[in-house]
């Protein structure tokens, strides 16, 4: 039997992390994480989040809704600092590179390009600036 899709929304207008670790508390978001759930319940769980500042956030979130003194968080995992070995656990893409998906570019090449991208905007944005205010 198929599972039916969950389609879960946050208003834009919300906060995003403090509406997230609510409705995570609330049990909207996964089925067994809410109020009635063991504390080790919660703390079996891994939530991914896309960086280390955000799952610093996330906890803070967290810890601030949940009761008591001392509370057992679920894992929060940065994605964005994964190891590679983990990244291979995670998206096991076999033994080697996906068909259709480019290699990672290097630092330089991203640099090249943003840099680029720079000029462009500045040669346009000069041609945009006639006169300076107040001169």
């Amino acid at each position: 039997m198929a599972r039916a899709p969950r389609v879960l929304t946050i208003h834009p207008g919300a906060p995003f992390l403090a509406t997230f670790a609510q409705r995570l508390l609330d049990g909207d978001v996964v089925s067994g994480i809410g109020p009635e759930m063991a504390p080790l319940d919660f703390a079996a769980a891994t939530i991914y989040v896309p960086t280390r500042r955000a799952a610093r956030a996330l906890a803070s979130e967290l810890i601030r809704r949940l009761p008591g003194p001392a509370v057992l968080l679920p894992k929060i995992v940065p994605l964005g600092h994964l190891e590679g070995i983990e990244t291979g656990l995670l998206f096991d893409a076999g033994d080697g590179p996906v068909d259709g998906v480019p290699d990672a570019m290097s630092a330089i090449e991203r640099r090249m390009i943003l840099m680029r991208l720079v000029h462009s905007w500045a040669s346009q944005l000069a041609h945009a600036i006639t006169h300076a205010e107040g001169t």
